[in-house]
Parts: structure tokens; C-alpha cells; sequence
């Protein structure tokens, strides 16, 4: 049996009934999730400047000095940049695959539904790139700190 591509026009549908419902349902999930994940990083974000050097309380009463207390604080302010910027990014696209998607299915609309998914698509790419930076940066901190041990 031949595999045959559907093409939305005024009166033929793009989706049957359930496969609509389940692609808006999952539109939907999506936006929840991206406001949800913009709205975490806000309250990371305030959480931040209500108390923003926890680090240094710790690091004073172990003998650390007020370099290495500085170096922990600016890398702290580095790493909610870093995940507000990154968020921002993300919500971006996942908020637009949702829309796009809920707008295509309501419209019937296979252009819409098609950059919805680019989107979406988009989305994973980012958190792939991210991923592996991340297990990169996990594999030189051992190794780092393996050789901080062999030589001291």
C-alpha cells in the first residue's frame, strides 16, 4: 500500500479528528511548559538579588580568602545570565511551535503547522548543542581535576 501525502486545501482536512486533538494537545503541553520554564528562571532571577552571595559566608568560615570568595560570587552571577539568556532562547521557540501548531490545526493550515515544527525542531537542537557543552565541560573538569591531584 502506497504512503500517500495529505495536502490541506478549503475542503479536504489536513488531519483526521484524532490526530488534530492529539497535535493540539501536545501544542498546548508545550506552552504550559515554556511559560512554566520563563517562569522559573524569573524566580531564579529574584531569588538571586534577594540574596545574591551565599557563597561567601560558606567559603569565609573555611578559610577561603576574599579572592576565592569573589571568583565563587562572580561565577554564581555568570551562571543566571548564562540560564536566563538560555531560557529566553528556548521559550522562544517552544512557545512558538505551540502557537503555531494550535493556530494550524484551528485554521487547517499545513504552511503554519510546518514552521511549528521547525520550531520545535529548533528547540531540541539548542538543548543537543547544550548537552554535549555540558558533558564536554563535565569531562575537563575531570580531567582537570585529575591532574590537580597527580601534581599536588
Amino acid at each position: 500500500m502506497e504512503n500517500k501525502i495529505l495536502y490541506s486545501t478549503s475542503s479536504s482536512p489536513l488531519f483526521d479528528e484524532y490526530t488534530k486533538e492529539k497535535i493540539a494537545g501536545a501544542a498546548k503541553l508545550a506552552g504550559i511548559a515554556a511559560l512554566l520554564s520563563i517562569i522559573g528562571s524569573a524566580i531564579g532571577l529574584v531569588t538571586f538579588f534577594i540574596n545574591p552571595n551565599p557563597v561567601s559566608k560558606v567559603a569565609a568560615k573555611e578559610g577561603f580568602d576574599e579572592k576565592m570568595a569573589q571568583f565563587q560570587t562572580s561565577g554564581t552571577i555568570i551562571s543566571v545570565i548564562l540560564s536566563l539568556v538560555f531560557n529566553l532562547i528556548l521559550f522562544y521557540f517552544l512557545y512558538r511551535f505551540s502557537t503555531l501548531t494550535r493556530k494550524s490545526i484551528s485554521e487547517n493550515n499545513h504552511q503554519l503547522l510546518s514552521n511549528g515544527l521547525y520550531n520545535l525542531g529548533t528547540y531540541f537542537k539548542i538543548w543537543v548543542v547544550l548537552i554535549i557543552i555540558s558533558i564536554l565541560l563535565m569531562i575537563v573538569a575531570v580531567i582537570a581535576t585529575g591532574l590537580g591531584v597527580a601534581m599536588g
